[in-house]
């Protein structure tokens, strides 16, 4: 009997690993976290914004003290400010951010090669254009051996 209840919860288990890591992300939970970020020779640290599609609420929940961590730890200078929060969806305004086409703000695009990454972007706000594609370019490299998916900077459209 005892080797069916370990069975049974080792199946459950496993389900709930599946569950919260399968391939598509149909109905996305938002997770948005901030990130301060002092470049070497800058006379100040810009607060950037980090939206992450997570799979679902308890995704969100088990991963929002250390996804914006995991992703930021070989860069030296950024640092993630405070508790990431969980939303029910993406608000529209933010969906155009996760595609590669060109929006009104400069970002840095995350796009997970496996169904362990998560999909995510940093926003570039409040920087002037060049300074936002240099910080982006920046920001890239360090996190390079950091983040298993795919990174790459977007411009914003003139």
């Amino acid at each position: 009997m005892l080797i069916v209840i370990v069975a049974l919860l080792g199946t459950y288990l496993a389900y709930l690993t599946y569950r919260d890591n399968s391939k598509e992300i149909a109905d996305p939970v938002l997770l948005e976290a901030h990130i301060a970020v002092s470049l070497p020779g800058a006379a100040e640290s810009r607060d950037f914004v980090l939206l992450g599609k997570m799979v679902s609420t308890s995704d969100c929940r088990d991963r929002s003290d250390d996804f914006a961590t995991a992703i930021f730890a070989g860069c030296s200078f950024c640092s993630v400010g405070g508790k990431a929060i969980c939303k029910s969806e993406v608000p529209v305004h933010f969906r155009d951010l996760f595609d590669a086409a060109p929006t009104a703000q400069s970002r840095l695009r995350l796009v997970r090669r496996n169904r362990f990454d998560r999909n995510a972007v940093l926003i570039m706000s409040s920087a002037a254009e060049a300074k936002a594609n240099a910080a982006c370019e920046r920001i890239r490299e360090a996190i390079a051996d950091t983040y298993t998916g795919a990174a790459e900077c977007v411009k914003a459209e003139p």
